[in-house]
């Protein structure tokens, strides 16, 4: 009986990656801000009427100050490459807490 060989699938050229653009987004700061804006926001539910209401325990004056805080480092971030300094940080750790 003759000997056959075994049957290899045939290589391929690897497939190039599209060139990664350089995003404010790749800052790991900027991402947890961000997620820092999204729990804030949820603070906010929707009523079915599609009004907004807070969540018991939250005032919206609060909630506004805070959000804008966040927004501002966000932007200083993206548009002035100025980073938030440690006592900017411990606040953004408080009104995290805040929003657990």
């Amino acid at each position: 009986m003759k000997k056959v060989a075994a049957k290899r699938p045939t290589k391929r050229p690897a497939k190039k990656k599209p060139a990664k653009r350089k995003t404010s987004y790749s800052d790991p700061i900027v991402n947890k801000l961000l997620g820092l804006k999204y729990r804030i926001n949820d603070a906010y539910r929707a009523l079915p009427n599609g009004t907004e209401s807070l969540r018991p325990g939250y005032d919206a004056s609060d909630t506004k100050s805070d959000k804008d805080f966040v927004m501002g480092l966000i932007h200083n971030i993206r548009k002035r490459n100025d980073y938030p300094t440690k006592i900017q940080l411990i606040e953004c750790n408080k009104i995290w807490k805040k929003y657990e």
